[in-house]
């Protein structure tokens, strides 16, 4: 008997997949941490499972120093900040996911080890 496996997704397929939401969207994150990354539990996933996470964090300080309600105001040109932030974020954002597409674990420029020092503890 044969094991025609054809039709089925392939382990890294899942895991670039997995990868590459982890960059896309606060939401994207979550989804792919909670559904996809316990099965794909290797190096690859959690390097960007970290970087990812690190781009999520600035987009979510972008959105507060431009929409952020008065949370900044004390600081000087925060919207603009805001807006700055904003565009550094979306490009981490395209960088890391050609990385992931690409099976490159490559750091993001500027803040990338930082984010893997901060999220060593995520396994």
């Amino acid at each position: 008997m044969e094991n025609n496996n054809k039709n089925l997704p392939q382990k890294a397929d899942n895991t670039n997949v997995t990868a590459i939401l982890f960059y896309v969207f606060p939401i994207g994150w979550i989804i792919s941490y909670l559904a996809f990354y316990n099965d794909n539990k290797n190096d690859f996933t959690s390097f960007h499972l970290k970087q990812g996470l690190g781009v999520q964090i600035l987009a979510v300080i972008s959105f507060l120093f431009s929409y952020g309600f008065g949370i900044f105001d004390f600081i000087p040109f925060n919207g603009l900040l805001g807006w700055a932030l904003k565009i550094f974020a979306f490009f981490l954002m395209i960088i890391g996911g050609i990385g992931a597409l690409n099976n490159e674990t490559k750091l993001l420029p500027v803040v990338g080890q930082m984010f893997q020092d901060w999220f060593k503890g995520i396994k």
